[in-house]
C-alpha cells in the first residue's frame, strides 16, 4: 500500500472541493435563475472543481479497494483465481494509467508552450495537466503493489478470518 502521505492529503482535498462545489453550483443558479445573473466562469470553476474532486478522490478509492466489482463471484472464488483476477486488474489499471500519464506529458508541454488558459477565468491548463499526471503516477504505483501482492499470493485487501 502506497503510505499515507500524498493519497490522504489528496483525498483530504477532495473532500475540501466538494464543500467548495457545492457551495460555488447552488450560488450560480440562484443567481442564474433568480437574479438571471449568473456568476462570469462560473460554469468553468465548476468543471474545474468537478475534475479535481474526481482525480483527488480516485487514488485514495484505489487504496481502500473501494472500487466497484462483482463481490457476489469474487467472493466465491478460490484463491488462485482471487490471485489471477487482482493481477489481470493490476496489468490493465497500469496499462490505462501509463497510456494516460504518458499522453499528459506531452500536453503540458503543448499546453505550456502555447500558454493556454481557461476562457474566463484565464486559469493555466497545464497545472490541470500535472495534477492528472500525478494521480496516474500515484494509480501505477498502487497497481504495481497490487500486482506484486498478487503474485506473493495475497489478496489485496488483507482478507479478514
Amino acid at each position: 500500500m502506497i503510505g499515507p502521505c500524498p493519497i490522504i492529503f489528496l483525498s483530504h482535498m477532495s473532500i475540501g472541493k466538494k464543500s467548495i462545489l457545492t457551495i460555488l453550483i447552488t450560488i450560480d443558479v440562484t443567481l442564474r435563475y433568480v437574479f438571471n445573473a449568473p456568476i462570469t466562469g462560473g460554469l468553468e470553476a465548476s468543471s474545474i472543481l468537478l475534475l479535481l474532486v474526481f482525480l483527488l478522490g480516485v487514488p485514495e478509492c484505489t487504496r481502500l479497494d473501494g472500487h466497484i466489482r462483482m463481490e457476489m463471484l469474487y467472493s466465491r472464488m478460490p484463491s488462485g483465481l482471487k490471485r489471477v483476477v487482482t493481477l489481470l486488474y493490476a496489468i490493465v489499471g497500469i496499462s490505462i494509467f501509463g497510456l494516460l500519464a504518458k499522453n499528459e506529458l506531452k500536453e503540458i508541454k503543448y499546453n505550456m508552450s502555447l500558454s493556454r488558459a481557461t476562457e474566463y477565468l484565464d486559469i493555466p491548463i497545464w497545472p490541470l495537466h500535472v495534477l492528472i499526471m500525478f494521480v496516474s503516477l500515484c494509480l501505477i504505483v498502487q497497481f504495481l503493489l497490487h500486482g506484486t501482492a498478487a503474485i506473493r499470493g495475497h489478496t489485496w485487501p488483507e482478507e479478514n478470518p
